[in-house]
């Protein structure tokens, strides 16, 4: 099986792409049909070409290069065949050079299998069409809320949607949801992209495909002023409740983190709702978006009096990427945006963006 290992290997170096690993898969098995025909190579029948499992290989490859007939490459099918067909011609029998045929035909397929899927995401092209960019949002200033006064979003991401939508040529949507529906909202297409303070978690990534980040940062732990929790090795003991909103990972790290504890996971569209159960001492700490708290601190004096944060600075919960969504299938959107987000941050715009709704959170105090 060396040639067809070799050609798996092969491929996987050229398909590092959600739409072409899965693919490249696939044809792991030409790769296998292109190694046994070089093993039938060195028997009796070494000299006839039929006998050696390319033709096998060949009408997979045919039948797979029907796909990029369409879109932006109709003549690549052609292209390709032309450039397998002088490779077969200079095939000798014996192993090194089937070798070599397997993993230069396990490239080739996997390429065409990648122009295939670009040719069939329409997924810009949709938005496009349709004069609408949906983002999907859920309130959590100062990346995302409703402004108190219009109930219209604003913040850091709804700045940069009106960004997004300016460059599609589009209007702009922001479809309000929540923190346990927002992922399964975009599955079921209620809108195009999530652009939100959503963490790029393992977990998500199998259902999502994740952008590149626009920020980092952590969590921190909130208790009460007067409560028993005083240090962070005092959540390692047993039966600590922590609080934390549905859907989230304020819901999700505190059991990851602390086998022993217990977690109430709150069905509720209020961001607050985990600190507000620790302030009234039905949870004895939560995980929360130190702006958020930050917010609560300046608009509730009774959070500011009776809570307090547990961390310092260098002790905040698993600093992670703050990232955009869309699903798996759309390549192109998400190509699009990761140069989106790279031009933001590349020139400045992006941290202006944040300093200027952290400080808008802070004049609110």
């Amino acid at each position: 099986m060396v040639a067809g290992m070799d050609a798996g290997r092969e491929a996987g170096l050229v398909s590092s792409g959600t739409a072409q690993t899965s693919e490249c898969r696939q044809y792991h098995e030409v790769a296998q049909a292109a190694d046994w025909g070089a093993r039938a190579t060195r028997g009796p029948r070494a000299n006839s070409i039929e006998n050696s499992g390319l033709q096998v290989v060949m009408a997979g490859f045919a039948a797979r290069s029907e796909r990029a007939q369409s879109g932006l490459t109709p003549n690549y099918p052609s292209i390709i065949m032309s450039t397998f067909g002088r490779i077969l011609a200079s095939v000798q029998l014996g192993v090194q050079p089937m070798k070599r045929l397997g993993i230069a035909l396990a490239i080739m397929i996997c390429g065409l299998s990648a122009t295939a899927s670009l040719a069939a995401d329409d997924s810009i092209k949709n938005i496009q069409d349709s004069g609408v960019l949906r983002v999907g949002m859920a309130s959590a200033p100062p990346y995302q809320s409703p402004n108190p006064a219009t109930g219209e979003y604003e913040g850091y991401n709804v700045d940069m949607a009106k960004g997004v939508a300016a460059v599609l040529g589009v209007k702009l949507q922001i479809v309000d949801s929540s923190w346990s529906t927002l992922v399964p909202g975009l599955l079921d297409h209620k809108y195009d992209v999530i652009m939100a303070n959503i963490f790029a978690t393992p977990e998500r990534a199998l259902v999502v495909t994740f952008t590149q980040p626009y920020f980092l940062y952590g969590l921190d732990v909130i208790v009460k002023t007067d409560g028993p929790i005083k240090t962070m090795d005092d959540l390692k003991k047993p039966g600590v409740v922590f609080s934390g909103l549905s859907g989230g990972v304020d819901a999700t790290y505190p059991a990851q983190i602390y086998p022993d504890s217990k977690t109430n996971a709150l069905v509720s569209d209020d961001p607050s709702a985990s600190v507000l159960q620790v302030l009234n001492g039905q949870a004895d700490a939560a995980m929360v978006d130190p702006s958020l708290y930050l917010l609560l601190r300046g608009k509730n004096p009774a959070v500011a009096k009776g809570t307090m944060r547990l961390n310092t600075d260098a002790e905040a919960i698993r600093r992670t990427a703050l990232c955009w969504a869309v699903r798996p299938e759309d390549q192109r959107l998400v190509n699009f945006l990761n140069v989106f987000i790279q031009s933001k941050v590349s020139t400045g715009e992006s941290d202006a963006l944040q300093a200027k709704w952290y400080h808008t959170l802070e004049a609110q105090q």
